[in-house]
């Protein structure tokens, strides 16, 4: 007879910082998105960063160290393709 062990996980793959008019800082749009998180039973995220300098759902770099110590959040960085690409692939290389 064989068993199998099945594992199922929940993955949100497209999550962004939420903004909302009650939350003020980056901290709390983190706080936010992982009590979403857990309430709705969700295992693993992955965070789209925006690739504009300044963003109300955070950038790359902010993003990466919001969540570096976050073993349930994976990020999925994007190139602005109409807006110097090669800087971007560059400052990824720098990041990773």
């Amino acid at each position: 007879m064989n068993y199998y062990i099945v594992l199922l996980m929940k993955i949100d793959c497209h999550l962004h910082l939420p903004v909302r008019d009650e939350l003020r800082d980056i901290e709390a749009q983190k706080d936010y998105l992982l009590q979403e998180l857990h309430a709705h039973d969700i295992d693993y995220g992955i965070v789209i960063p925006d690739n504009l300098p300044e963003s109300s759902i955070g950038n790359l770099q902010q993003c990466l160290a919001l969540f570096r110590n976050e073993k349930r959040i994976f990020l999925m960085p994007s190139i602005n393709i109409l807006r110097d690409p090669i800087s971007n692939v560059e400052e990824f290389e720098t990041l990773f």
